[in-house]
């Protein structure tokens, strides 16, 4: 369809997302032939209808079509041509055509109208044609280039579908030039470039991105899914794309707000019959969906077309559309926009796909002020109140828009007393907009959901599926259903959402209930203080985060979970004064940071309990009671250096390969550790066996059960060239097998280099012998790249060896590693064990190294972050 008359106009690095014609209609036609009848009557019809008509009444004449004239064609999106008895005799008006049909090349429409002439005395060159070329070509016989351009266009245009008009007609000329105007009215209403935004911030950057996708050189069909979550710009920049690329395609179509007009039958009727006229420039009547589809199909199978489908809900409604997807025309392009991921399996195994993304902070503060504002500047004394709507928004366009316009023309007092609405209850133009995507959910989905919106936003992923499979939702397949829909995403290993979807989802849980002890999830700190202190439990309630900003005490009864026989999670950092005497037989996950939580003797531990994360004196009473933990995958403990001696000397004699003492480095940065056990004490079950040297190599036994390790191997920095960078890697082989390498990190400070990596383990319910045979280095340098294998012998830890927890780089410091023996630290490991599945639950042993690495505090493991 015709949007963009020139090359430059329609090029991927158009500027515009939209083009405004100068002119609906370009009249082309002989003036002493028609200009003072059937033209003129044409053009005072097409005056009368609306319709910006260009006729050249004021130009002067001459062999040359003017510049005016020239421009005056490429800004008309429809060009009429008026053939009549003396059309071919003005080298004018072959001109004129000749520039008429370079613009249709670029997509401009082009209606010839046969007045009084047959179309095939056009094609043919006979009669009055035939006469007035031979009369051109005596006169322009040194340019006869120039002739058989106006013979080829005269073939070209008279093979085109027009209006053929003669006195044997019974049709009067008044009623023939109704039917034409109705014509170009259908046309034109089809070909008008589609309104993007008031102020497209952003958006074709976009657009171009996703016509890159595209790739329009390329003469195959290509699809793109453009997905993202409600509100974010994916109708805006389809549209974008639409009037960038509409022009180049035999016919196009944009079909909006598939998912909703497709609840009806008679909707989805309307929508293959919308698509059909779309494309044909006429109106075809459907009487059922399955013939709908066929129809579409059988016409549009030989022409290239460009269909948009926005804002699809389910692969139905593409099926019914298009069928299978696979019988389109060389060049024609399909662009599908969805909340769902899953949808654009429709489109085939060689779809391409474009995810939106959130506005950037210059994008989101130059949108909201144009809509705030009306500027891109805004007064002083408003500065910090749009910053934080401009935060609350975080990149969401649709959130931008409807604030900035609501907050317009009010003064300042008003502005605050909007922000301080919107952090508590959300708009509900916002609401409605990103409630569908949830409406759209199957009830466990739903649960899932205001679960993670609640309590588990940042929480790992891995855990949360251990947590909620424990409550029947099914999360291995309802997570994945929500990352499909752009609910939730999935960073680092962690759930994640937008602020505004986590915002939305507890609004839903507030509008259960007027009522707080009817809501099934207390999150918000005063309504759990509220609840819980007032003794307002119920058994609704399935979970409450009693979290506070500050360290504070809250008085409870020793019994106040009683009444809530149905919570489920429990996560809360305030000291409780009493000992409580009863947790919830149905609680899975209890959370409890900062203070310990104190349990009396009399509580017994939840049998349905899965994850545990919180200090270690509750856990010396908890396990003191020898109670099973058939259920149990998770146990977390946050230690402080006083107490980790017991456990590493524990640990270290089980895996015979770690000293047996620990030495404490003092420090001036506060550090605290994280240690995920079983217990307080570590399970004889827990053990590495049969560790040996031979040569240069060390191998230890790993016993069944265990499904990965991470190994950490230390060796002398002596040992390699300190003074470039190194990419280090370890070889590792399983039970004398094929070797595998590890190369995640690697670290050096002072005297000592470190690299680890993760080991997967092929047998875990079998014995297996790991051996680290060779340790690598690739030097690189300006000059050279080499690499060199660290022959360092692997001696075994002597019994008496000690080795720090923790130690910087800084010599300044005083915390630099003790050196062993003769002064070289020996090679030595540190191995965090993830434990599976059939043993009762998991268990992790993580020793995070802080160090002061290039002038920044970094952690060994990176996955060891706060919850």
């Amino acid at each position: 369809m015709a949007f963009l008359t020139n090359e430059g106009a329609s090029s991927s690095s158009s500027s515009s997302s939209t083009h405004r014609w100068n002119y609906d209609v370009f009249l082309s036609f002989r003036g002493e032939d028609t200009r003072y009848n059937f033209t003129g009557h044409l053009y005072k019809a097409l005056c009368d209808q609306g319709f910006n008509t260009f006729i050249d009444n004021d130009l002067q004449r001459g062999e040359e079509i003017s510049m005016e004239l020239l421009k005056a064609i490429e800004l008309s999106m429809i060009s009429i041509v008026v053939f009549s008895k003396n059309f071919a005799s003005s080298t004018w008006c072959l001109n004129e055509l000749i520039k008429i049909f370079e613009c249709r090349r670029n997509g401009q429409l082009v209606i010839p109208i046969f007045y009084k002439v047959s179309p095939s005395e056009i094609r043919n060159q006979d009669g009055e044609f035939g006469i007035a070329l031979a009369e051109h070509e005596e006169k322009f016989k040194d340019n006869i280039e120039k002739i058989q351009r106006w013979r080829t266009t005269l073939t070209e245009v008279a093979n085109l579908s027009g209006f053929p008009y003669n006195d044997s007609y019974i049709e009067s000329e008044f009623e023939f030039i109704q039917r034409v105007i109705k014509e170009i009215s259908s046309t034109k209403s089809n070909r008008m470039p589609l309104f993007v935004a008031k102020y497209p911030v952003g958006i074709n950057i976009r657009a171009e991105a996703v016509e890159l996708l595209l790739d329009m050189e390329l003469n195959d069909v290509c699809m793109v899914g453009i997905y993202g979550l409600g509100g974010i710009g994916k109708t805006t920049i389809s549209k974008a794309v639409y009037n960038r690329i509409a022009n180049r395609f035999e016919g196009s179509c944009f079909l909006e707000n598939v998912r909703e007009r497709s609840k009806i039958n008679g909707d989805i009727i309307q929508l293959q019959e919308t698509l059909l006229s779309k494309i044909l420039d006429r109106y075809l009547k459907v009487y059922s969906v399955f013939e709908g589809t066929n129809l579409i199909m059988e016409r549009l199978h030989s022409k290239k077309v460009l269909l948009i489908f926005d804002d699809v809900g389910e692969s139905k409604e593409v099926e019914n559309l298009l069928g299978e997807c696979n019988w389109f025309a060389s060049g024609s392009r399909v662009i599908i926009t969805t909340r769902d991921k899953h949808v654009l399996t429709t489109l085939g195994r060689d779809h391409r796909e474009y995810e939106v993304k959130k506005l950037s902070q210059g994008e989101a503060r130059e949108l909201f002020n144009q809509h705030a504002f009306q500027t891109s500047k805004y007064g002083e004394d408003y500065s910090e109140l749009a910053k934080q709507i401009i935060r609350y928004a975080d990149g969401l366009p649709l959130a931008l828009k409807i604030i900035g316009s609501d907050l317009c023309g009010k003064n300042i007092h008003e502005w605050k007393s909007a922000l301080e609405k919107y952090k508590n209850v959300p708009h509900v133009k916002i609401q409605e907009i990103l409630k569908i995507s949830y409406d759209g959910l199957e009830k466990t989905e739903k649960d899932i959901f205001l679960d993670i919106a609640c309590f588990f936003k940042d929480y790992d992923k891995d855990d949360v599926v251990y947590i909620l499979r424990s409550c029947d939702l099914y999360p291995d397949y309802g997570i994945g259903k929500l990352i499909d829909k752009c609910l939730i995403t999935l960073e680092h290993g962690r759930l994640s959402m937008h602020d505004l979807l986590q915002q939305m989802g507890r609004e839903i849980v507030q509008q259960e209930s007027e009522e707080l002890e009817q809501r099934s999830r207390i999150w918000r700190y005063k309504d759990a203080h509220k609840l819980l202190t007032r003794n307002m439990g119920t058994n609704r309630i399935r979970g409450i985060k009693l979290c506070s900003p500050e360290r504070t005490e809250v008085s409870l009864k020793a019994k106040i979970f009683k009444r809530m026989k149905n919570l489920k999670f429990l996560i809360g950092n305030v000291h409780i004064g009493e000992e409580l005497e009863y947790l919830p037989d149905e609680l899975r996950f209890l959370e409890w940071h900062v203070f310990p939580l104190s349990l009396s003797s009399k509580c017994c531990p939840p049998e349905q309990l899965v994850a545990l994360k919180m200090s270690s004196i509750l856990l010396e009473k908890v396990f003191k009671q020898g109670f099973q933990y058939k259920n149990l995958k998770i146990i977390e403990l946050k230690f402080y250096p006083q107490s980790l001696s017991r456990l590493w000397n524990q640990f270290g004699e089980i895996l015979g390969i770690l000293p047996n003492t620990v030495a404490e480095a003092e420090s001036k940065i506060y550090r605290h550790y994280y240690l995920t056990l079983p217990a307080i004490e570590i399970p004889k079950w827990f053990k590495f066996n049969h560790h040996q040297v031979i040569g240069n190599s060390v191998s230890f036994l790993v016993g069944p059960k265990f499904s990965n390790l991470v190994v950490f191997v230390t060796f002398p920095s002596k040992v390699v060239n300190t003074n470039m960078d190194s990419l280090l890697s370890v070889k590792i082989s399983i039970n004398g097998g094929k070797q595998q390498t590890i190369c995640e990190t690697f670290c050096s400070y002072g005297n000592v280099w470190l690299v680890y990596g993760k080991v997967k383990i092929s047998n875990p319910s079998e014995e297996n012998r790991i051996e680290v045979a060779k340790i690598q280095a690739m030097l690189e340098s300006d000059t050279d790249c080499k690499e060199e294998t660290i022959n360092q012998p692997m001696q075994g830890v002597p019994k008496n060896t000690t080795c720090p927890t923790c130690f910087d780089s800084d010599s300044n410091s005083g915390n630099e590693a003790p050196n062993p023996g003769d002064g070289d630290l020996p090679m030595g490991f540190t191995i965090r064990v993830h434990l599976q599945c059939p043993i009762p639950f998991s268990t992790m042993i993580a020793t995070p190294i802080c160090i002061n690495h290039h002038r920044t505090q970094k952690h060994l493991d990176p996955t060891l972050k706060r919850r």
